[in-house]
């Protein structure tokens, strides 16, 4: 049997639907095995749930939120080539940025 080792990368890969098929079937045994990961996958699809909805709203963000979105927002403009970032993460920092 060959066993993978699943990264945090992995886990937000697989949430943002960014994986290749054969990572994503890893992955997704992996979760049926371990119930705190998948715990942790619901609560980051939440996650993207909520900041899409306030994206797409226009509302301001909460300030805690709009505090991880800046400090995201910073990371990409020091480097920029090695962060990995999705279509609803660029609309939370750029909604940030106004």
């Amino acid at each position: 049997m060959i066993t993978y080792f699943i990264a945090e990368r992995d886990l937000h890969g697989y949430v943002d639907n960014r994986l290749d098929q054969k990572r994503r079937n890893a992955v997704e045994k992996y979760l049926t095995r371990h119930a705190v990961l998948a715990e942790t996958v619901a609560a980051y699809r939440a996650q993207n749930a909520a900041l899409a909805r306030l994206a797409e709203a226009g509302r301001p963000m909460p300030e805690q939120i709009g505090a991880l979105v800046r400090e995201l927002a910073l990371r990409l403009t020091e480097q920029p080539e090695t962060t990995d970032i999705t279509p609803t993460s660029r609309r939370a920092v750029a909604s940030a940025r106004r």
